[in-house]
């Protein structure tokens, strides 16, 4: 690659490394950035081209594990699918809606988890949890490969550089999902998204966009949500001064979601 030059030394300063190394130490570089180039030069030939390998067979055996796992998932999928079109078959319901219904894999796209925002990784950690759902991806080293394919930046730095380092670290997606909280969600993120929530004012925005502002960090507090009379009360309050309003506390509604509701 042409600008590797900035990362890498010369290719004929390493005459030792093959092409098939050379290509495999830029992708080290590409992915865990300039690094895992650090200290690579001082050992012997023989253990730069051992690390190499390493790496190299890491992420082979990788794309296997998680080839063979598409495999199985998709063989169990057309056991399914035959099962419940015999049970349908034997049932002769009359009503569609009475059908069992075929549990296909769906095709999903979880946009990446770069690091620099940690305030999107609780809700990149739903989508992916939803995606594994949806694609029915059970085994659990093809969730942690699939996880690993939609982190991004730094994050995904990190992760390959954990999994390079002792393979397999990452035992399952749970705690792949511990570990990323712990590294790049922030200590007092649960007091931000309160602080978010609390005051928030509608101001001259629509409603709609005043309700969508206070449904994100209400999302994101789900593991120790407001009382519903908060939410309630700061929604209320932060109404623009007007009919809307009047017609809310008019009506006096038991919970925010329920408000927000009737008035859009």
């Amino acid at each position: 690659m042409e600008d590797s030059g900035s990362r890498l030394p010369a290719r004929q300063d390493f005459p030792y490394l093959s092409d098939a190394h050379w290509a495999t130490l830029e992708k080290m570089v590409s992915l865990l950035g300039e690094a895992a180039f650090a200290g690579f030069p001082n050992p012997p030939a023989d253990q730069q081209r051992a690390r190499v390998e390493r790496f190299d067979k890491y992420e082979s055996s990788l794309i296997a594990h998680v080839s063979a796992a598409a495999q199985v998932a998709a063989r169990a999928a057309m056991r399914a699918e035959t099962q419940s079109a015999a049970q349908a078959s034997a049932t002769n319901t009359a009503s569609f809606a009475a059908r069992p219904t075929t549990t296909k894999p769906v095709k999903t796209s979880v946009p990446t988890f770069d690091g620099k925002y940690s305030d999107s990784l609780l809700f990149w950690v739903r989508e992916i949890e939803i995606a594994l759902s949806a694609s029915q991806i059970y085994d659990v080293r093809a969730q942690v490969a699939f996880a690993l394919s939609n982190l991004g930046g730094c994050a995904r730095a990190w992760a390959v550089g954990r999994e390079t380092a002792t393979p397999g670290y990452f035992t399952s997606w749970s705690f792949m999902e511990q570990e990323l909280r712990s590294t790049f969600l922030i200590a007092n993120v649960a007091y931000r998204h309160r602080s978010s929530f609390l005051r928030c004012k509608q101001g001259k925005r629509s409603l709609q966009d005043y309700v969508m502002d206070l449904h994100n960090p209400e999302a994101a507090m789900a593991g120790a949500p407001l009382s519903e009379d908060v939410k309630l009360t700061v929604f209320t309050d932060g109404v623009r001064t007007g009919p809307v309003r009047t017609d809310l506390f008019r009506r006096q509604p038991k919970t925010f979601n329920a408000s927000a509701e009737d008035l859009q």
